[in-house]
């Protein structure tokens, strides 16, 4: 069923804006950083159900903004999409975003001094030969 020449032209632009996103998300670090977000165990069963949902929601055909009206129809969709990994990452337990980020770099090094004891060796001889 043909619905008018809009509705072409709309979802030709709506896919442009898709490619275009997908094009920039491996510049970003947020699809890694939810990916191994989503595989720890220290986050919470409640945060991690945030990116299924978003999922479901933008498959599913029901919408708070009907399709109906063209250019608002499917940007509510893609703003599911794009804000539930933002939404995610800051519902994940901070020391844990931080360690994935890279942020406890400098507490590492601190870790890492052993303290123990020395003692002194003499020189032998032959050592001092040289």
């Amino acid at each position: 069923m043909y619905n008018g020449p809009y509705q072409t032209k709309e979802k030709y632009r709506v896919k442009l804006y898709l490619f275009s996103i997908l094009r920039l998300l491996p510049y970003t670090k947020i699809p890694s950083l939810t990916i191994r977000l989503m595989l720890d165990r220290r986050v919470s069963l409640r945060s991690k159900l945030i990116i299924p949902i978003a999922l479901i929601y933008f498959f599913s055909p029901i919408d708070l903004i009907p399709d109906i009206i063209l250019p608002f129809g499917r940007i509510d969709d893609i703003i599911c999409l794009v804000l539930a990994p933002i939404f995610f990452i800051c519902t994940c337990p901070v020391e844990v975003v931080k360690e994935y980020i890279g942020g406890d770099k400098g507490k590492d090094k601190k870790d890492s001094v052993l303290e123990a004891e020395y003692r002194q060796v003499e020189n032998t001889p032959e050592e001092k030969e040289k």
